[in-house]
């Protein structure tokens, strides 16, 4: 054996390993880099934009997208959050005990509805009130201790978020450099690797627009609706159904559909009419606005990009819902690259 081939295969294991070591010691900060990546590619267009206005100033035109993001994203989401914590610790404090519960929910008045609706679906009416108000207190504890782990984790929080900002920086004002030495390193091949990189880019943009927007929207509008039939909670309500709606094929409806068959229930009639019909039609708005902000961008099959967002979720739990298709994404597009490079040597082997 050749002294320079034993020089490269500890170069080649040196050049593992001590990558591996890198990537174990960011470890816990992937996921802030990975958010930082999103909105770098969802917002450069904006960037690019500013860089012309402010005549090629690269810190400045950062610093200026930055502020943008923080105004149109950052800020509201937590003044949302403070404002669903306050709801949140409120309805917990309300249902701390049996009492509460039953005072909150006032049974009294529902009396004869509630007795009707137990005789129709042939249950105990004192069972039905008892397990009614188990899941009552169990979720309101569930929300408290969520409650107090958010407080916890806060200070990680705060830190995570100046450093995703850090990232965003210079993601804007050196991401092009930064990818084409990347590219430049990687011993892919540069048509391949431009490939990769477009199909990550591309449904980076896609998810965020098509996803990211519809959950709002869906969330929002039945957020109105719980508001104008009276629901109390209906801030907090809001939040877990723009949440559902990230989730294909689950969205408001799981939430808006049974309230509204509970007013039906109590001869709340207008109501509960509103609530299912704004069920149906807001669970449209996905089918009307998905082709339009998505498009043809991801070039993948609605299946793989449901199978692709489920999976996502089921692994990385909220942030899934863009890392599972842009790895969906980027598998198909490594194989047509495979496919493409080698379509006659599997031709003859077909």
């Amino acid at each position: 054996m050749k002294f320079i081939t034993i020089q490269n295969s500890f170069f080649f294991l040196l050049i593992g390993s001590i990558s591996i070591l890198f990537f174990w010691l960011i470890n816990d900060f992937l996921l802030i880099l990975f958010w930082a990546m999103v909105l770098g590619i969802v917002f450069f267009p904006l960037y690019k934009l500013l860089l012309k206005i402010t005549k090629k100033r690269e810190a400045l035109s950062s610093l200026l997208t930055i502020s943008v993001i923080l105004v149109l994203i950052f800020l509201p989401i937590y003044l949302i959050s403070n404002s669903v914590a306050k709801e949140a610790v409120s309805i917990y404090q309300n249902l701390a005990t049996e009492n509460n519960v039953t005072e909150y929910i006032n049974f009294d008045s529902y009396e004869n509805h509630f007795n009707n609706v137990s005789n129709i679906l042939h249950i105990d009416p004192i069972e039905a009130k008892d397990k009614i108000i188990s899941i009552i207190k169990n979720t309101a504890v569930t929300v408290s201790n969520e409650a107090l782990n958010l407080g916890k984790y806060t200070l990680n929080t705060v830190i995570g978020f100046f450093i995703m900002i850090y990232l965003l920086f210079f993601i804007f004002k050196d991401g092009v450099k930064i990818s084409k030495r990347i590219s430049d390193i990687l011993p892919i091949g540069n048509e391949r690797e431009e490939k990769i990189f477009r199909k990550f880019i591309s449904i980076v943009r896609a998810i965020f627009k098509g996803t990211l927007i519809v959950a709002l929207v869906q969330g929002f509008l039945g957020g109105i609706l719980l508001y104008i039939v009276g629901i109390k909670a209906f801030l907090l309500l809001t939040i877990l159904m723009i949440f559902l709606s990230i989730i294909p094929a689950v969205g408001p409806t799981i939430v808006l559909l049974p309230t509204g068959i509970i007013f039906l229930l109590t001869e709340n009639f207008w109501q509960g009419l509103l609530l299912i019909i704004g069920a149906i039609l807001i669970s449209g708005v996905d089918n009307i606005l998905r082709p339009i902000l998505v498009g043809n961008a991801t070039a993948m099959h609605d299946a793989l990009i449901t199978i692709s967002i489920f999976g996502g979720l089921a692994v990385f739990g909220i942030t899934g819902f863009i890392i599972g298709p842009v790895i969906a994404g980027i598998f198909i597009t490594v194989w047509l690259i495979f496919e493409e490079k080698y379509k006659e040597d599997l031709d003859k082997c077909g």
